[in-house]
């Protein structure tokens, strides 16, 4: 991703290849309080799909590194 604006439009494109390709359903979307993942396009998205949206704590950068493995973002995408 070039640009954070980005991240909607490429969640959703993602999200409809991994779950056709596993046949299994997305169940959240953990992000580290980032704008591109607050829009209230993205949440409604998240509501509408079932998609559980979890933001870590302010003020845990360990947290924010773990999440986005050094320089992209990680999104939990499905249980079993």
């Amino acid at each position: 991703m070039r640009y954070k604006s980005e991240a909607f439009g490429r969640f959703k494109e993602y999200r409809l290849e991994v779950e056709n390709q596993t046949n299994r359903k997305i169940k959240a979307l953990r992000s580290d309080r980032g704008g591109e993942y607050l829009s209230g396009e993205f949440i409604d998205y998240l509501k509408e799909n079932g998609i559980l949206s979890q933001w870590t704590p302010p003020g845990t950068p360990q947290l924010t590194e773990w999440l986005k493995g050094g320089t992209e973002p990680c999104w939990t995408w499905f249980g079993p």
